[in-house]
């Protein structure tokens, strides 16, 4: 009764979730909050294209505020600012900025989480689990939240300057950017409203998050497949010429060096001061492949994919360990349809059913042992995983040979793929 009560709970606060991304998209009190902030403030956010450096996305012109500066008691004061100091002030200014429209949007979104029977801290877990879930299942995607980073905020106040390097006459846009600018009322950027501008940078956020996570399940299974065992070996192949490569602006190749540094990195063990090779985590790899290819078109990703393929096949290892990982990978990933990298225990048993070597007395002892094993408190039986299932396949061949192994794997497999054809 207590699981079904905490499951309804969680169900209520989950509907809040949708609930606040539609409120973010239709609220009359978001769009006057954005466009009146915008109305107030947006003459202290245009950038002096006179200067010689770069922004973050690669744009040329100081990323100040001028006019904001002139606003500062040093003006005031008649003292000589240089440029450096001008970038300061301006910069704290925008800092102040977006802190008190930060502050007025959590204003309106607390009112509005009130009002669905959701407290702020229930929806803070909630939206952490949300979070979660997405990695795991690919659901919602929800992007209300980077409303106030502090990019899509400097981006909304730009919004129309002419002088902001986030800014483009229509007449300079060509015609087949332009219709892909906007979300699904083609508008160009320059005819929104700012509420409507920072609405369509969430909304891109939101679509750019789905087609990673859609490459992310294509890539991952090629990287189990792969069986590499250090994140430096993937580089590599990513180096190589042949290897389709993306255009990434200055911010994405920061990011990307700065990732590649995390999964690459030895960190000495305790005690004896020896370093230890960065751990295994495929799936933290195929993130870092999708963030690279998620500005590739289908045509490009799809090439992307047969370079991808064309490793795997080439680069495969021959030594017993590998190939039995390898008829294990290929037996688990036929009943694992939509690559959730899990497999029902209820899936597996009507697979083996069909499989005569599998219906022994001694092996359906084992298929039992196993199944007690992943029973959990509250009656319901957790998947088998590709390491439980290889421990399952080990103890079913009973360590007989590599061959053996390899027929069990098969036979799974074949029963798999007649099962669901």
């Amino acid at each position: 009764m207590r699981v079904m009560r905490r499951k309804e709970s969680i169900i209520r606060m989950d509907v809040a979730m949708g609930q606040v991304d539609t409120w973010f998209f239709k609220s009359d009190g978001v769009e006057d909050l954005v466009n009146q902030f915008h109305a107030q403030h947006a003459n202290e956010f245009i950038v002096d294209t006179a200067g010689d450096e770069r922004d973050r996305d690669g744009h040329e012109g100081w990323w100040v505020f001028p006019r904001a500066a002139e606003r500062r008691s040093a003006y005031h004061r008649g003292a000589s600012v240089d440029g450096q100091n001008k970038r300061g002030i301006a910069a704290r200014r925008a800092k102040e900025l977006h802190v008190e429209f930060e502050s007025a949007f959590e204003v309106l979104l607390s009112e509005f989480v009130s009002s669905c029977g959701v407290t702020i801290e229930q929806f803070t877990h909630v939206h952490r689990l949300s979070d979660i879930e997405e990695r795991e299942s690919g659901s919602h995607f929800y992007r209300f939240d980077e409303a106030t980073t502090y990019d899509n905020f400097v981006k909304t106040m730009q919004h129309n300057n002419a002088s902001s390097p986030t800014y483009e006459p229509p007449s300079a846009v060509p015609d087949e950017t332009r219709s892909n600018a906007s979300s699904s009322n083609n508008t160009d950027d320059s005819s929104m409203t700012p509420a409507m501008f920072l609405r369509d940078l969430v909304r891109r956020s939101s679509e750019e998050a789905k087609v990673a996570y859609r490459r992310k399940r294509e890539i991952l299974p090629l990287i189990d497949k792969w069986d590499l065992r250090s994140f430096q070996q993937l580089v590599d192949v990513l180096h190589r010429t042949e290897c389709p490569k993306p255009h990434l602006s200055l911010c994405e190749r920061k990011a990307l060096a700065r990732w590649r540094n995390k999964l690459t990195e030895r960190k000495p063990r305790d005690h004896d001061g020896v370093y230890a090779a960065a751990p295994v985590d495929r799936d933290e790899w195929a993130r870092y492949v999708a963030y690279l290819t998620e500005h590739f078109s289908d045509k490009s990703f799809s090439a992307f994919l047969h370079f991808i393929q064309r490793c795997v096949e080439a680069d495969f290892p021959t030594d017993p360990e590998s190939i039995k990982r390898r008829h294990t990978w290929e037996a688990f990933h036929s009943m694992d349809l939509d690559f959730r990298r899990r497999v029902s225990m209820d899936v597996f048993s009507s697979i083996a059913s069909s499989i005569p070597c599998l219906q022994l007395k001694e092996s359906k002892k084992i298929m039992a042992k196993f199944a007690t094993e992943f029973n959990n408190p509250d009656g319901s039986v957790s998947p088998l995983d590709l390491s439980s299932f290889r421990d399952m396949l080990t103890a079913l061949d009973k360590g007989n040979s590599l061959r053996t192994y390899i027929e069990l794997a098969q036979n799974i497999k074949e029963a798999a793929n007649k099962r669901f054809k």
